[in-house]
């Protein structure tokens, strides 16, 4: 019976023997990266120093090969996990690190922290990501959960601690969601909506009435628009010319919003307002008379152009995890519990496309990258278009705010 073969990067067992002259010989074979199986031996006083000997030259032979060491070595899950992840820290903003981190403590490490990398397969990375799916949890917190399992076992591949990352291995997620319609307000359900929001106490209290419409009437997300200072806006008649910290210049047109931030939550630091992530992401928003108006009426007597559009309590950056809390409270209460804050985005794509806006237009609005990178970086991005602002007044018009006391912080 033909002897089995070795796997690469490995060798078999160590044979001894005493030679004539009272020294030891000890043998063995390895196979190395070509596939090729060689013999090796070395010498010795003694039986164990021979042994000894031999596994040195075994594994300057292999690593010399392109075989690495480490890939016999037995290391855990975690602590590769821990090696990437302080990585992570080190090239990546704030955000990028608390969210992998969490993902990390709380699924990935509970499910595969004690796991050899040896011994995440395929099939066992696929039965931790069905436990969570059959929790309920969404297909799109699976796939980021997935990514960052990806992240450690390909971090083990460069550290040669295996030969392959098995999640490229793995058939992609099928969405439970995919035919799911993406919720969008019309003009007569966004007037209910907004009526049910300034009739309800706790939401005036919290200042939900004017920050809902700044959602809807510019389609930006709510972290952008919590980022919002009274010098980003330009509610006078004229253009005015903004001098950025790096020392550029950009034209705010009259009745006009320059969007440039948004504000995240880091570890460590608390609130801040960080820059947009990309070109697109930063650009000019004509406002909607409504809007306009509602500004002109919450801005001070003495806007500081640092001081924010919707300030917390004390005055500084409002929580957006406290925003969303504060708005999954409210959808409860005024009936309209399948109510997030992307709604505002999808209504706003919605009423623009009705109306007969082009699609680049309308990802000008939302400063998406399509459909062209190009367009959006050179054209839309400081473009503010009055007619996209009209459309978006015929939206908002029906669900003008009566006069009412408003809280204007929190």
């Amino acid at each position: 019976m033909a002897r089995p073969s070795l796997e690469i990067g490995t060798y078999g067992d160590i044979s001894c023997k005493q030679q004539a002259n009272g020294s030891w010989r000890a043998h063995a074979r390895y196979r190395g990266s070509d596939g090729v199986t060689r013999p090796l031996h070395r010498f010795g006083p003694t039986e164990r120093k021979a042994i000894s000997s031999l596994k040195k030259a075994l594994g300057e032979a292999l690593s010399s090969s392109g075989v690495s060491r480490s890939a016999e070595a037995r290391v855990r899950f975690a602590a590769v996990a821990q090696m990437w992840i302080d990585r992570i820290k080190r090239d990546n903003v704030g955000t990028t690190y608390d969210r992998y981190r969490g993902r990390l403590d709380k699924h990935i490490l509970p499910a595969m922290g004690n796991l050899y990398i040896q011994e995440c397969t395929p099939a066992r990375i696929k039965r931790v990501l069905e436990a969570l799916r059959h929790r309920g949890m969404a297909t799109a917190t699976i796939q980021g959960i997935r990514t960052v399992i990806s992240g450690v076992l390909q971090e083990a591949v460069d550290l040669e601690v295996v030969h392959q990352n098995s999640v490229r291995h793995m058939a992609r997620l099928a969405s439970s969601r995919r035919n799911r319609k993406k919720a969008s307000f019309d003009s007569a359900q966004l007037t209910d909506f907004l009526a049910r929001v300034d009739g309800d106490t706790r939401a005036r209290r919290a200042d939900m009435p004017d920050f809902l419409r700044v959602l809807f009437g510019t389609g930006a997300r709510f972290g952008e628009v919590l980022a919002i200072r009274w010098g980003d806006l330009n509610l006078g008649d004229v253009p005015v010319r903004l001098v950025l910290a790096d020392g550029s210049q950009e034209t705010v047109p009259a009745h006009s919003a320059w969007i440039n931030g948004n504000l995240v939550h880091v570890t460590g630091q608390g609130v801040v307002r960080h820059e947009g992530k990309t070109a697109t992401s930063v650009g000019v928003l004509a406002l909607p008379d409504v809007l306009w108006e509602m500004l002109v009426e919450r801005r001070p007597a003495v806007a500081r152009p640092e001081t924010p559009v919707f300030p917390s309590a004390t005055g500084g950056w409002r929580g957006p995890s406290n925003v969303q809390r504060t708005v999954r409270l409210l959808r409860d209460r005024i009936g309209y519990r399948d109510f997030t804050l992307r709604v505002g985005r999808r209504t706003v794509a919605t009423a623009l496309d009705a109306a007969g806006h082009t699609a680049r237009e309308v990802a000008g609005q939302l400063r998406h990258s399509r459909p062209s990178t190009t367009q959006d970086v050179y054209m839309s991005r400081v473009t503010a278009s009055p007619a996209l602002a009209l459309s978006l007044d015929k939206l908002l018009a029906p669900a003008a705010p009566k006069a009412m006391p408003s809280a204007r912080q929190i």
